[in-house]
């Protein structure tokens, strides 16, 4: 019997990055300022998993951007992170220099108190987010 071989095809670079957003700003009015600064087309979408309200937008170049609220009066999303407000879930194809530009990006937006990068943990990858 002859060698087989088999070619392994990639669905692209899909990377997925969290960013941490504290503010004091509603979800819809933090969707609304990402929007304006951004240039961005964030939409509410049905919350993630009942409870916690999300906002979706996906650009020209295939990107994915996922407005989470972190918390709730009921409940914490990642509770290792309970001191952040939102989480901002973006898959696709980026690399780790646009990462940290779109974090100094979103720092200089109004009512952004602050934003860092997430790392990812097998309890978040658990979660379902992406």
């Amino acid at each position: 019997m002859g060698k087989r071989k088999f070619n392994l095809e990639s669905a692209g670079n899909q990377t997925v990055f969290i960013l941490g957003i504290a503010s004091h700003e509603t979800d819809y009015r933090l969707a609304w300022i990402l929007n304006q600064g951004l240039d961005w087309k964030l939409s509410q979408e049905t919350p993630f998993k009942n409870l916690f309200p999300c906002f979706r937008y996906q650009d020209d170049q295939e990107m994915t951007y996922t407005l989470i609220l972190n918390r709730t009066p009921e409940k914490i999303l990642l509770e290792d992170w309970k001191s952040t407000d939102f989480m901002l879930v973006i898959s696709g194809d980026y690399s780790c220099h646009q990462i940290n530009a779109l974090i100094e990006k979103i720092k200089n937006l109004r009512d952004v108190l602050t934003a860092f990068e997430i790392p990812l943990s097998r309890k978040i990858q658990n979660l379902g987010i992406f």
